[in-house]
């Protein structure tokens, strides 16, 4: 497979996990949104307090939040100081970049295992949640799913840039 073709092939991969990642995360937010005003109108105008809607807006946060990290770590909108690495040479700025971008990775492919790890022991302690009477490895699912996706975009983002002769740094792939 040439340079081109790997390059095609990761940005298709990555379109279709961004279509996943955005809908996933949109009607997460959406769901939490109307779960909120549920609860306002029940609790405040009905007198009616609902906990099954604040539950379930904490779970479509959780949801929301975690899916929208990896399209964090696609768009390169997650901290970092870039004072220092403005200050090296071009060269330098590509090494650091793509140290930290391995640095990065591994940190998630370590939080990934002690998520699955937990999720594991959740799974078989039939734990569930409070009101909803949902099994809790569901949830923890959605953060070992979040981190999953984040793994995979940190890779795509260490690769696709050598796919090219003379890979660009993170200002030339973000005009």
């Amino acid at each position: 497979m040439k340079g081109n073709e790997k390059k095609n092939l990761l940005r298709r991969i990555s379109r279709s996990f961004d279509m996943v990642e955005s809908t996933v995360a949109l009607l997460s937010f959406l769901a939490m949104f109307i779960f909120v005003l549920i609860t306002i109108i029940y609790r405040y105008l009905l007198h009616l307090p609902l906990l099954w809607t604040e539950e379930s807006a904490r779970y479509m946060m959780i949801t929301g939040i975690f899916f929208g990290m990896s399209i964090a770590v696609r768009e390169n909108a997650h901290l970092g100081v870039d004072i220092f690495i403005n200050l090296l040479p071009k060269q330098s700025k590509k090494s650091v970049r793509l140290f930290s971008d391995i640095i990065t990775l591994i940190a998630y492919l370590a939080i990934l295992y002690s998520t699955y790890l937990f999720m594991a022991k959740t799974f078989a302690g039939n734990q569930t949640s409070p009101a909803l009477k949902l099994p809790m490895y569901m949830i923890y699912g959605v953060i070992y799913a979040g981190f999953l996706l984040a793994t995979i975009e940190q890779i795509i983002k260490i690769i696709l840039p050598m796919t090219e002769k003379g890979f660009p740094t993170h200002e030339e792939v973000e005009k």
